[in-house]
């Protein structure tokens, strides 16, 4: 558990003739995660599989039908007969020319509407005027000016010094000043020049035409119209949904299946080829490395070559994390770093031990516990794709219903007072209040524990440590790099007791600091400099996990608040003031519920990434992605 899944680098060399065969096995095994081959002048680049344009184009056809809608296989009714591209190309065409025809139908729709409003926009223009459309006829010895403008009274008294005989109406209705300007037929050339000083825009009137009477009934008619096309549009839309509908599950059944077949035409490309044969190499789990080979050998007749491939030191070899159901879940916190090394440990395992129950003893509350288990329970069904995270989260919750029972805290009550007389809930340890005295001073106890789980934590780390330094680099740089800080420890802990008067062995200071010098030394041996720098860090790192009862301290503190001082005082008056106590501590709790599940959750989250994975944690690893899983 440990350590990931063992890999064989192998190479499969085949006809071909069988390469279509073997690329469907592979796709069926799903185990090989194929390498890509990069030209060389020995072997080219494969070439890709008959069809693979057809696929592509009927992929782009269907994924247009598609749009935005949810293409998982999941709740999809499949067909009992195999399907062939043909058979999908038909049936893509003619939904395709269902569609088609309605969609042109509705282009023409929207050219008619944006006509009837762009009518509309000039009409109330004029409606502004108030005048009768009639008004704007052609007349033989009057001009007619209809448009927006700058100023209206200047262009008033202009057109005075010119003649006194026009009608000049005015709107400012409109985000523009709107004229309609009746003038004597002769002066038409002057007028024009006037207007043209002040920023006049004309509206040309042929749009009149048969029109009679006031704008406003002929923009009513014409709303009616728009109403009856957007009915047609909205009717039309309707019917295009429903023949995606009504194809849907044919279409996502046509959409997976074209997914594998471009996958399978385009593999290829990652092979290696001669004139005649074709060279796949890949990496393979060494538990599945004989079934695999036998499979293919299978289904070419045992005409296939395979050779078992070296791996080179500095490889990058695909990780593949082998985890049992409990810790499964919690390989989250390992993609949402880093995936580990080939050579490296496996932190999945210690993170399902530890992370639980750093989170479980910051919040520590057996009803917290309690209400955030169904909260992670309840959000599985509403966001499946979070389901890892949130089953991790449930472990967490069980690890807050324990600690919530051994610190005897329930909603942040540890005491409840029903008819005068004082229950204490039972407890093992007393989080607000129990302390233990170190040298002469109280020392809160959760801060205590903090301090010791930090000591273990860090020291696990160095073993680990131990563990990747001996597998990558051998026994003597596992113990000059990480055991020598066992040995600085050893030497650190037996002055101090000697400070303390808890060892009375005389020589014990000389002893102590001649290990400290010792494992110095060793520890630069290993390390180089930057041993010596992380020489203060480690201490520090350590005192980093008081933050497991600081932070727990914290939550406690405002449920006591939320209990105490704003909820109790209205209990005490009775009556109505009682519902308000209810809402406060609903309030109160959801606030320090949701702190409750961020706070334990960074802290805890950052003692491993930082403190714990420091001494021993590279990563850097790539996935394990073999050809056909998706």
């Amino acid at each position: 558990m440990l350590k990931t899944e063992r890999m064989s680098k192998l190479r499969i060399i085949s006809s071909k003739s069988k390469q279509k065969q073997v690329i469907q096995k592979l796709h069926d095994l799903k185990v090989l995660d194929i390498i890509e081959h990069k030209k060389t002048e020995e072997l080219d680049i494969g070439d890709t599989i008959e069809n693979s344009e057809k696929v592509a184009e009927l992929l782009v056809k269907i994924k247009s039908l598609l749009g935005d809608s949810d293409k998982d296989e999941n709740n999809i009714k499949h067909k009992s007969k195999k399907l062939d591209l043909k058979e999908i190309e038909e049936e893509i065409t003619e939904i395709e020319t269902k569609i088609k025809s309605k969609k042109e139908e509705i282009t023409d729709i929207n050219k008619n509407l944006s006509k009837k409003k762009e009518l509309l926009s000039k009409l109330e223009i004029l409606n502004s005027l108030y005048l009768d459309l009639e008004s704007y006829n052609s007349l033989n010895s009057i001009s007619t000016f209809v448009g927006t403008i700058n100023n209206k009274e200047l262009v008033k008294k202009e057109l005075e010094n010119i003649t006194q005989k026009f009608k000049l109406h005015f709107s400012e209705n409109n985000k523009n000043k709107t004229i309609a300007l009746f003038i004597e037929k002769n002066k038409e050339e002057q007028v024009l020049e006037i207007l043209k000083n002040h920023g006049f825009v004309e509206l040309n009137l042929d749009f009149i035409g048969e029109m009679k009477g006031l704008p406003l009934k002929q923009m009513n008619k014409i709303n009616d119209e728009i109403n009856i096309v957007d009915n047609q549009k909205i009717k039309l839309d309707h019917e295009i949904e429903k023949i995606k509908r009504d194809k849907i599950n044919d279409i996502k059944i046509f959409y997976n299946f074209l997914n594998i077949e471009a996958e399978k035409a385009e593999a290829p490309l990652k092979f290696a080829q001669t004139n005649n044969t074709v060279m796949i190499t890949g990496w393979v789990p060494q538990s599945k490395k004989q079934e695999t080979i036998k499979e293919i050998e299978k289904i070419t007749d045992n005409k296939i070559y395979f050779e078992d491939l070296e791996l080179k030191n500095k490889e990058s070899v695909p990780i593949k994390m082998k985890n049992n159901m409990l810790v499964k879940p919690f390989e989250f916190f390992m993609r949402l770093y880093t995936l580990p090394s080939y050579k490296e440990v496996d932190p999945s395992t210690l993170i399902f031990l530890t992370f639980p129950i750093f989170f479980g003893f910051m919040l520590g509350d057996a009803l917290y516990g309690v209400i955030t288990l169904l909260l992670f329970w309840s959000l599985i069904k509403v966001i499946p794709a979070g389901k890892d995270l949130l089953k991790s989260m449930m472990a967490c919750s069980y690890w807050t219903i324990l600690f919530g029972i051994i610190f005897g805290e329930y909603l942040g009550f540890e005491r409840l007072t029903i008819n005068g007389i004082l229950y204490e809930f039972p407890r093992l340890i007393n989080r607000m209040h129990g302390s233990l005295n170190i040298m002469g001073n109280d020392i809160h106890i959760v801060l205590v524990i903090g301090a010791i789980v930090g000591l273990v934590h860090i020291n696990l780390s160095l073993l680990f440590g131990a563990i990747n330094e001996y597998d990558n680099h051998g026994l003597k740089e596992a113990i000059l790099a990480k055991l020598s800080w066992y040995v600085f420890e050893a030497g650190l802990a037996i002055v101090l007791l000697k400070l303390l008067g808890i060892v009375s062995f005389s020589m014990a200071n000389y002893f102590g600091i001649a290990l400290i010098i010792i494992s110095i030394i060793m520890i630069y041996l290993g390390e180089g400099v930057q041993g010596l720098v992380e020489i203060p860090a480690i201490f520090s790192n350590m005192l980093s996990y008081l933050r497991l009862g600081a932070v727990g301290l914290a939550s406690v503190g405002l449920a006591v608040v939320v209990n105490e001082q704003l909820a109790m005082p209205f209990i005490e008056k009775g009556g109505l003031f009682i519902l308000v106590a209810i809402l406060i501590l609903i309030l109160g709790h959801v606030i320090n519920i949701a702190l409750g599940i961020i706070g334990p959750f960074l802290h805890s989250i950052r003692l491993h990434y930082v403190e714990f994975f420091a001494r021993f944690y590279k990563g850097g690893g790539k996935e394990y992605k073999p050809f056909g899983v998706k």
